[in-house]
C-alpha cells in the first residue's frame, strides 16, 4: 500500500482529491473510507482509501492552517456520509454542503470548547450536563419531541432517538449514536500485534471474528506477509459460522418482536418425562396435556401453567 498525494487542481486540494477519486471509481475501483487528522489551526489532511484488486491505495489532500471548511464529498459520493460526520466531530473540519451534519462520534456545543476525545491521554475536567432545550426541526400546533434513550427499556445499545411528532405520524427522526464512542481507535496506538488482535476481538461482541480478521488483513498487507491456504480456509470457516449465527440471531429477534417465536431457547419445550409429552415437545402446544401435568415446582419452561403476574414482563 503506497501513499499518493493528489495533484492540486486550481489551487483547491479537495477538488483535486475529488477528481482523483472520480477517475478511480469510473475504472471500477471502490471507495473504502475517508479519514482526517490534524488541527485546523495548524493544518489538516484528508485521506481517501480506494480498494482494488491489488489492495488499497490512499489518496491524500493537505489543507493549510486556518482552513476550517471544505466542499463536502457526500453529495457526489454518498458513501462518504458518515465519514465526513466523524471528521467534523473529531478534527473540526466542516464539510460544506453535507446533507445532514448531525453529531456522530462526539456531541458539539455551539460557543463552547470541544469535548475531550475518549482514549486520549490524561483525564478530562468535569463535564457539566447540557441542559439546553432540544433543537427542533418541525414547528406547528401540537408538535412535540420525544427523547427515547440512550438508557431505556426496549432500546438496545446506548443510542438516543429524538422523535418529533404531532401525535400519530413520525414526521422527523434524529438518531444520536455518539454515546457509543469509546476511543477504541486510539487504544490501538502503540500496541503489539498480539495485543491488537485481542482488542479487535472486543470491538463488537457479535463480530469478534470479523474485526480480528480485518485487523489481521491490515497487518499482513503492511508487512507483506503470505497466509498459508489452510489458515485462510480456517478463517473463512469461522467467519461464515459467525455470519450465520448473526443472521439467526436477527431472525430470532424479529420473530420475538412479532410474538411468533416458538423456537427460541426460553420456549424450547418440556424436557420432563411427564404426561405433557416427551423431550423437545412444549406443553404450550397441547393445553389438554398441560392440565394433567404433575410438575408443580419447578414447572416446565414454555408451559402455560407458568404464566402468572409474578413472572410477567409486560
Amino acid at each position: 500500500m503506497s501513499r499518493s498525494a493528489v495533484r492540486d487542481l486550481a489551487g483547491d486540494p479537495v477538488d483535486a482529491l475529488h477528481h482523483a477519486l472520480h477517475l478511480r471509481l469510473v475504472r471500477g475501483q471502490r471507495f473504502a473510507a475517508l479519514l482526517g487528522r490534524g488541527d485546523p489551526a495548524s493544518g489538516t489532511e484528508l485521506t481517501a482509501l480506494v480498494a482494488h484488486d491489488g489492495g488499497i491505495t490512499p489518496l491524500s489532500a493537505t489543507l493549510p492552517g486556518g482552513v476550517t471548511h471544505y466542499p463536502a464529498l457526500t453529495p457526489e459520493l454518498p458513501a462518504a456520509f458518515w465519514y465526513e460526520r466523524a471528521i467534523h466531530d473529531l478534527v473540526g473540519l466542516v464539510p460544506e454542503g453535507h446533507p445532514r451534519l448531525d453529531p456522530l462520534v462526539l456531541p458539539h456545543r455551539e460557543g463552547a470548547d470541544r469535548l475531550p476525545h475518549p482514549g486520549a491521554a490524561g483525564q478530562p475536567e468535569r463535564i457539566a450536563p447540557d441542559e439546553r432545550a432540544l433543537s427542533v426541526h418541525l414547528h406547528g400546533t401540537g408538535v412535540f419531541t420525544i427523547p427515547h434513550g440512550p438508557v431505556r427499556s426496549g432500546v438496545f445499545e446506548s443510542v438516543e432517538y429524538l422523535v418529533e411528532t404531532p401525535g400519530e405520524d413520525i414526521s422527523h427522526l434524529r438518531i444520536r449514536p455518539h454515546y457509543k464512542h469509546r476511543g477504541v481507535q486510539k487504544r490501538f496506538e502503540g500496541r503489539t500485534v498480539e495485543d491488537g488482535v485481542l482488542l479487535a476481538e472486543r470491538v463488537e461482541g457479535i463480530a469478534s471474528v470479523a474485526h480480528a480478521l480485518a485487523f489481521a488483513h491490515a497487518v499482513e498487507t503492511l508487512a507483506g506477509a503470505h497466509v498459508p491456504v489452510a489458515a485462510a480456509m480456517i478463517r473463512v470457516l469461522h467467519a461464515e459460522l459467525e455470519r450465520i449465527a448473526n443472521h439467526l440471531d436477527v431472525l430470532g429477534k424479529l420473530t420475538d418482536a412479532a410474538r411468533i417465536s416458538r423456537w427460541s431457547p426460553r420456549d424450547s419445550g418440556c424436557t420432563r418425562s411427564t404426561p405433557c409429552g416427551w423431550p423437545g415437545r412444549s406443553a404450550a402446544a397441547d393445553p389438554a396435556a398441560a392440565s394433567s401435568c404433575p410438575a408443580a415446582s419447578p414447572r416446565c419452561p414454555g408451559c402455560p401453567r407458568t404464566r402468572s403476574p409474578s413472572n410477567s414482563t409486560g
